[in-house]
């Protein structure tokens, strides 16, 4: 049983209700799964089982067909409560989705036309770069080093620093930020 403010919270977070001129943003999700408390991570076989998320989005083993999102409550609640929170669970899940779109996630979601595809994935290319430059020198980043990980993981939490760091984002990655503008159609440095 959910609560209906567990489903306003979430509903809340979710880029669908951005746009409502787009019908499907998630054709593949047939599931969220909240659980209480953090999730263990039984599905990575490469990651200790012991290992726990704070959730975890899923379009099927290469498939793009199973559409689950996972998600602890306990994070999605302690997020939305702190003003300053430099990180939000539901966004970086559901920007999976939006990656996932063409079925496997490569960092790129689904574009208007091949020119800003090409545009998006250059200006991604160069700021994963430079991400992954600023850890080993072990600077300071605005982005998540979870980012670096890989360019799937970076649209995440790229979209993430854009929702909660949208005027540091657009003064300090201003080719990223106009980027993930222009997709998400909204401008978080005016907010």
């Amino acid at each position: 049983m959910i609560t209906s403010q567990a489903c306003l919270l979430l509903l809340d977070n979710n880029p669908n209700f951005l746009h409502p001129n787009k019908s499907n943003y998630f054709p593949y999700l047939k599931f969220i799964y909240i659980y209480p408390d953090r999730i263990e991570n039984k599905l990575n076989k490469k990651v200790p089982e012991s290992s726990l998320l704070l959730g975890q989005s899923s379009v099927g083993h290469k498939s793009g067909k199973d559409g689950n999102i996972l998600l602890s409550w306990l994070d999605v609640k302690l997020e939305s409560q702190s003003y300053n929170s430099e990180s939000n669970v539901v966004l970086h899940e559901f920007s999976h989705q939006l990656d996932q779109e063409f079925g496997n996630a490569t960092g790129t979601p689904k574009l208007k036309n091949l020119e800003a595809t090409l545009i998006w994935q250059n200006i991604f290319k160069i700021e994963y770069q430079k991400l992954c430059l600023s850890i080993e020198k072990q600077e300071y980043t605005l982005i998540d080093k979870y980012g670096a990980t890989n360019p799937v993981e970076f649209f995440a939490v790229a979209t993430e620093a854009f929702f909660l760091k949208g005027k540091l984002i657009a003064v300090n990655h201003p080719l990223l930020y106009e980027q993930l503008r222009q997709y998400y159609q909204v401008d978080p440095a005016l907010w």
